[in-house]
């Protein structure tokens, strides 16, 4: 199963220099309106990023290589399905950091740090013939432009609402509530939108936003 674990939002630690950070980032942003400038979004974990990206073109074969394996063989070998899902952690966990989902720095590539608030759980890979070759026609991308669209649009009014909440947390040393469900809804729909196109899952994701019985626990410690 694929679970997202996370704390309740009152037992997260805010970090002020993580914050003052990220602001400033969003900040140079919306002045210059530079596409590159939108990468320093990401603050302190702008090297998760940058990890991640160094890993995209391993990720693409890896991709391609276990889809064949099962399109032929109908499974996939453990040492080839670990790989892939500890990259595809190293993304989930990168940008629930950036979202302020998880308290402090998230865990680096094939890492589990259980001072980070949010814990990412991936069951395996589904080795289904039929799946894989969806996933290598492109079958599965052009079923989810519409979750990918919606992502999209999403972003610019996240950004703003991001920029006002990092704000009241300094202030308040706490996070508004609203920022923390609609920035979790938001994870949620990118969770399963990209598990169904990774081959985690094989149901699609359709359009969950809310996180009731959506594998989402959130566990009051």
């Amino acid at each position: 199963m694929n679970t997202i674990t996370l704390k309740s939002v009152n037992e997260f630690k805010i970090n002020r220099n993580f914050i003052i950070i990220q602001i400033s980032a969003i900040a140079l942003f919306l002045f210059t309106l530079n596409k590159l400038t939108l990468a320093l979004t990401a603050g302190v974990h702008l090297i998760h990023l940058i990890i991640f990206l160094l890993l995209t073109p391993g990720l693409i074969i890896l991709f391609l290589a276990f889809n064949l394996e099962i399109l032929f063989t109908g499974k996939v070998s453990n040492n080839l399905a670990g790989y892939y899902i500890n990259i595809i952690k190293n993304f989930y966990y990168t940008f629930a950091g950036i979202m302020n989902i998880g308290s402090g720095l998230a865990p680096f590539f094939m890492q589990e740090d259980n001072d980070f608030s949010v814990r990412i759980e991936i069951g395996g890979i589904y080795a289904n013939r039929l799946n894989a070759f969806f996933r290598i026609l492109g079958i599965t991308f052009i079923l989810c432009i519409p979750q990918l669209i919606i992502i999209l649009l999403l972003v610019p009014f996240w950004i703003v609402l991001c920029l006002y909440s990092l704000i009241y947390m300094i202030i308040k040393n706490n996070m508004p509530w609203f920022y923390f469900k609609f920035s979790l809804h938001i994870f949620n729909f990118l969770f399963h939108t990209f598990n169904y196109l990774l081959g985690f899952e094989t149901k699609y994701p359709g359009f969950k936003f809310k996180t009731k019985n959506s594998h989402v626990i959130i566990a009051e410690s």
